[in-house]
């Protein structure tokens, strides 16, 4: 998070000493103060939003956090039903426990999810409020053993591009199709509670990278649960391929792969396979991918995902 940091910091002395510019040539024309102030208004705005991006940074180098707000209906301020309260946190925790594991281990709807991707991605309780209901939950950061952001901030971001697709029905289905059949299940689950429960609830994300916010309501939570019910079952398949590895990321943990045909297959890395897919960069391999097929039976539209779990060298000729 020092990188996030060190930027703001160096865009704020930027930015401070442009406006100090400003303020002496202005002075040496000898012209008035005022005259001066129109002409920096929108910098000392820039540097307000850049100081509040600071302290937010500031307060969140170390850890993620969720602040919910809830409106149940028929109870007067700081009440929720018990009921509410355990589906809307406990299926949130099943969204995020299956993006991580998505992520981190594998896309598929098979198996247990390592109780490692669990305990670091553990919502924790901290704090709840009256005013309507509020809760806030906190999820601290890993030890880095890696470039890039932390698993937990990686985990919420692909969280809130869920949550924020979710408005265009074909959005919705290119983002989860990415992040499996698992994901596709809890959040479905998740949004027919919602929905069930008619509890509006407000989401805000505060984290090194700034703040996002969505809302969850009777509507929305019932058209998100109808277009999810609208996806195929998806097709999950293991392939094998052999293929030029042309393209690495170790940040995003993506590859791209050419095939003797000239296809090319691109898609996110097992977290095991990144250091191995490092050193075969440019090299003739034989490559392990899960392929997930989804369609979209609204508009026909249909998605195939790939993730690679395993390469090694191979001279395919």
């Amino acid at each position: 998070m020092t990188n996030t940091l060190d930027r703001l910091t160096k865009n704020i002395q930027e930015t401070e000493q442009v406006i100090q510019n400003v303020k002496e040539n202005f002075a040496q024309l000898g012209l008035p103060d005022f005259v001066a102030e129109m002409e920096i208004g929108s910098l000392n705005k820039r540097l307000q939003k850049l100081k509040k991006q600071y302290e937010i940074a500031s307060e969140y180098s170390n850890k993620e956090a969720m602040q919910l707000k809830f409106h149940p209906p028929g109870l007067p301020s700081g009440q929720i039903p018990v009921r509410t309260l355990t589906l809307v946190l406990g299926g949130l925790q099943q969204v995020v426990d299956s993006i991580a594991n998505s992520l981190y281990n594998q896309p598929s709807a098979h198996g247990p999810i390592p109780s490692e991707i669990l305990e670091r991605n553990s919502l924790i309780l901290k704090e709840t409020k009256a005013g309507s209901f509020e809760v806030k939950l906190e999820v601290e950061h890993s030890q880095q053993v890696s470039m890039g952001d932390p698993m937990q901030t990686q985990t919420m971001n692909e969280l809130f591009k869920l949550f924020n697709s979710s408005d265009i029905a074909e959005s919705l289905v290119d983002v989860i199709s990415d992040l499996g059949p698992r994901t596709l299940k809890h959040y479905k689950d998740w949004t027919k509670n919602l929905k069930e429960l008619e509890t509006e609830v407000e989401i805000e994300w505060r984290s090194v990278r700034g703040q996002s916010k969505v809302v969850f309501n009777h509507e929305n939570s019932d058209r998100i649960y109808k277009i999810l019910g609208d996806i195929s079952d998806t097709v999950e398949a293991e392939e094998t391929h052999y293929g030029r590895l042309t393209g690495v990321n170790v940040r995003t943990k993506t590859f791209e792969i050419c095939l003797p045909s000239g296809e090319r297959i691109s898609g996110r890395i097992l977290k095991d396979t990144v250091a191995v897919a490092a050193n075969l960069l440019d090299k003739k391999c034989m490559a392990v991918l899960i392929k997930l097929h989804t369609c979209y039976r609204a508009t026909g539209k249909e998605k195939t995902s790939w993730t690679l779990k395993e390469v090694q060298e191979h001279d395919y000729s």
